[in-house]
């Protein structure tokens, strides 16, 4: 008897083991899932379609590119899949902080990104993107990557990555019609400073929301999270201007 629960109780004790290191597997592979290595980066898989990647060239002011340039970054930032552009409620803080530090990486610091806001904080101001009678989105804020852009013609603009909207780098305006916003609405910040309305280190607009401890890895976290509910149908997507002149141009 006392060797029939000998034997009973190494068995248990060994399937119990067995539990333990499948649930210790399960356990591992979700933390990789949910919290993947801050230095993960995608910028040498398509590196050949931000090449070039480099200040205008003198006398133009300093911390610019060429319109050339800004299509092929814009198409470099689409190309990267994680971003779940098309998921449209949320998540324009974490693309927007990835994108700038991108545009830092590729241009080896060179340039400085901005972030460039809409503030719809009040009921009243609250943004809101229509594609005809459809409601594409209603935000109480949101953000996106700018650059300095030389145009063709020689004049400097402010550009606005926007990938979740456009198919292209828009205009200040453009983006602003987009977003059903007055122009006061609209609000710009260097990359890493804090926001217009005090969010520290620029993470969000407004400063009672508390930015992450380490915002690169939060913004994966919340990108891979978000990839899973994009729809299966992209949502529309608005032409730029300076796509349809592409456009116009190789025709």
């Amino acid at each position: 008897m006392l060797k029939a629960i000998g034997s009973l109780s190494a068995r248990f004790t060994a399937a119990v083991n067995t539990v333990q290191a499948s649930i210790m597997r399960c356990a591992r592979a979700l933390y990789a899932l949910y919290n993947p290595a801050p230095q993960i980066r995608l910028t040498a898989r398509f590196n050949h379609m931000a090449e070039g990647l480099e200040p205008a060239a003198a006398p133009s002011p300093a911390n610019t590119i060429s319109e050339e340039s800004s299509l092929r970054l814009f198409d470099y930032f689409t190309a990267l899949s994680y971003m779940a552009y098309n998921y449209i409620p949320d998540g324009c803080y974490a693309r927007a902080h990835l994108m700038c530090k991108e545009i830092q990486e590729l241009s080896n610091n060179k340039l400085t990104p901005y972030k460039i806001w809409g503030n719809g904080l009040t009921d009243e101001n609250k943004l809101t993107v229509n594609a005809g009678e459809t409601r594409l989105a209603d935000w109480y804020f949101h953000v996106a990557a700018a650059l300095n852009v030389r145009m063709d013609n020689g004049e400097t603009k402010i550009m606005v990555f926007d990938p979740s909207l456009f198919d292209g780098p828009a205009e200040v305006d453009e983006w602003q019609n987009t977003l059903n916003a007055e122009a006061s609405q609209i609000l710009l910040s260097p990359f890493g400073e804090d926001s217009p309305l005090g969010s520290k280190n620029g993470f969000y607009l407004d400063k009672e929301s508390e930015p992450p401890a380490d915002p690169d890895r939060y913004s994966l976290k919340i990108l891979r999270h978000y990839k899973r509910s994009e729809p299966s149908s992209p949502p529309l997507k608005f032409t730029a201007q300076l796509r349809q002149k592409q456009a116009s141009v190789s025709a």
